[in-house]
C-alpha cells in the first residue's frame, strides 16, 4: 500500500498545476456520437423532426413511449396524429377508434 506522502509527491503533468488534464469537450462529443451511431435515433427526436412539435404532441408521444417500446412509439404516434393532433381531436375519438389505430 502506498503512503499518502508518496502519492502526493508524484509530479503533475507539465503545465497542469492540479495534475488533471483539461476536459476535452469536443473529444467527449466525438466519442458519444461514435458510441450511439449504430443505434436508431430516438422516436421523440424523429417525431420532432417530422413536425410534431406542439406541447400536446410531445406529451402524448412521451406517454406512448413510456407505455410501449421504441419500435412501437413511432408508428403509433404517427397513426394517432394522422387523425388527431389536438386535445379536442383526440377527445372526440372513441376508445374503439383509438384501438383500431
Amino acid at each position: 500500500m502506498r503512503s499518502r506522502s508518496k502519492q502526493a509527491a508524484a509530479a503533475p503533468p507539465a503545465g497542469h498545476a492540479s495534475g488533471k488534464l483539461p476536459f476535452d469537450v469536443p473529444e467527449v462529443f466525438r466519442r458519444l456520437r461514435a458510441a450511439v451511431k449504430p443505434y436508431p435515433e430516438a422516436a421523440m427526436f424523429v417525431l420532432f423532426d417530422e413536425g410534431y412539435r406542439s406541447v400536446f404532441e410531445i406529451l402524448v408521444s412521451c406517454v406512448i413511449s413510456i407505455r410501449t417500446t421504441e419500435e412501437v412509439t413511432l408508428p403509433t404516434s404517427r397513426k394517432l396524429f394522422a387523425v388527431a393532433r389536438t386535445p379536442r381531436q383526440v377527445a372526440a375519438l372513441t376508445p374503439g377508434k383509438i384501438d383500431d389505430l
